[in-house]
């Protein structure tokens, strides 16, 4: 009798684990939901939006279509991102997240707009959610005859190629979470979650949104397993966020203890070079079995971080190992390998950034980061306002990595305090000068500080294109009056 129980729950256990494997970790969805927020959010130029699907708005809605424009408009004004902090994890590491991802996930999830309603209940308040909601269903008419009712069927061949992918995806994950040390479970899968793009090429995005991975699908595309490396891509991005506070605090102690003046910006890059070497190299070379030639990220850092990576990451994949201080160690050392000019190269110090302003609202944020990502590749940032509120000051004195500081109202006061934050403002900023003017230079702490002074919004424009043209900090020449 006990033998047979033993033989029961042996099978159970059989039955168990078979069923566990079986389900699939990966899911593939396209959800209008999502598909009309994306749409919302890319007529406002929205972070983490297509430039490709923009354009053929603007070229398919007349541009006397004063509605369109309202409705835009309105959506700009509307607040969607208020922040919370995880204060267990390290300050360089993610602690920041958003209620737009708990908006975004919900609309990958909701089956229609009333469901997406009731979903995100109590994440906005009630007048915003309610205008939030009459937005959607104002959208959904320009997005049904522009996109959904020409596009769906090309849309779901494109899920249906992917759908192919899936079971090999999930194998890597096992090798992924544990090579990442990540904390997230195997029971808890991962929701693709395609919009559309009509066209054969062009820009597209992806953004993890939880376990929700957002990504962009030109209707027209004939590369799969390319676009499958990118949703790989994106699930690194969780795995990492998702290792438990002594992972992340033990990792970022390896780059603290380096020498290396390149470790500081090896770390600010290591989460999208390694997304990069293991979505885009390794992930692709398993699906393919050949190496992606083509570029794998629009970024000269990235990409090359990328690539130097590579060979690192398939080495302690093969083996079956965590990343370790030796790995670290090594990383560091490939991107100085690689960017030996890096440290003054403003495309790679605000590449992570700590931002300072005035304005409060968030179509001013929204506005200063669509200026910035102009000019730069913005992979991490952290918006601190009013400049002179004693938590920005605070930050100023603490915060790690590049401080830029945008003042475009309260010139002299603000002035004047900062150069108490700053001493070396005294000597590399002109007092009487009344034309706007930006100043970069390294402090005390080897923190790269950039301060723009913009009586207008074209002259932060003009400041901006002017860093891009020089490249460079030169220490030799701070200052320059526009």
């Amino acid at each position: 009798m006990q033998l047979m129980k033993l033989i029961l729950t042996i099978l159970a256990l059989m039955c168990s684990v078979a069923s566990l494997q079986a389900a699939d970790l990966m899911k593939f969805r396209i959800s209008k939901p999502y598909c009309l927020l994306n749409f919302l959010q890319t007529t406002i130029d929205a972070n983490g939006t297509s430039s490709t699907l923009k354009e053929y708005i603007n070229v398919n809605v007349p541009e006397a279509d004063s509605a369109f424009k309202k409705m835009t408009e309105r959506f700009r004004n509307l607040r969607l991102d208020y922040s919370f902090t995880r204060d267990e994890y390290p300050v360089n590491r993610h602690r920041t997240r958003s209620t737009y991802d708990l908006i975004a996930a919900a609309a990958v999830n909701a089956t229609d707009l009333d469901d997406f309603n009731l979903r995100i209940a109590g994440i906005l308040p009630n007048t915003s959610q309610q205008q939030l909601l009459a937005l959607l269903r104002q959208a959904e008419g320009y997005y049904d005859l522009l996109i959904w009712n020409k596009y769906l069927e090309q849309a779901h061949q494109q899920l249906q190629a992917l759908q192919q992918h899936g079971k090999k995806a999930d194998k890597m994950f096992v090798k992924l979470a544990k090579f990442y040390q990540s904390g997230w479970s195997p029971n808890q899968p991962f929701t693709v979650a395609l919009y559309l793009i009509p066209g054969i090429s062009g820009n597209t995005t992806a953004t993890p949104h939880a376990n929700n991975l957002c990504v962009g699908v030109l209707t027209g595309e004939s590369d799969n397993i390319g676009r499958m490396s990118v949703i790989l891509h994106e699930m690194c991005h969780v795995l990492y966020d998702e290792q438990p506070d002594h992972v992340q605090h033990q990792l970022e102690g390896y780059f603290a203890a380096s020498k290396s003046p390149y470790a500081a910006l090896a770390n600010n890059f290591f989460d999208e070079g390694m997304a990069t070497a293991l979505g885009n190299g390794w992930g692709y070379k398993q699906l393919k079995g050949a190496e992606d030639t083509t570029p794998w990220y629009n970024n000269i850092y990235i990409d090359g971080f990328g690539h130097a990576l590579y060979p690192l990451v398939s080495e302690y994949l093969e083996a079956g190992k965590a990343i370790d201080s030796s790995f670290i160690a090594r990383s560091i050392a490939l991107f100085e390998q690689r960017f030996p000019n890096s440290v003054n190269d403003y495309g790679i110090l605000l590449n992570r950034v700590t931002i300072y302003i005035d304005g409060e609202t968030e179509a001013e944020r929204n506005s200063l980061m669509a200026t910035i990502s102009k000019y730069f590749q913005v992979s991490n940032s952290n918006l601190s306002s009013p400049i002179l509120h004693e938590y920005s000051k605070s930050s100023m004195r603490t915060a790690a990595g590049t401080q830029l500081l945008i003042v475009d109202r309260n010139f002299d006061v603000t002035q004047e305090q900062l150069a108490g934050l700053f001493p070396e403002l005294q000597q590399l900023v002109p007092v009487t000068t009344a034309r706007s003017w930006y100043v970069s230079f390294f402090d005390s702490m080897r923190r790269p500080v950039i301060i723009v002074k913009a009586n207008n919004p074209e002259d932060l424009e003009s400041a901006l294109a002017k860093m891009e043209k020089e490249r460079y900090i030169n220490p030799s020449m701070p200052f320059h009056e526009l």
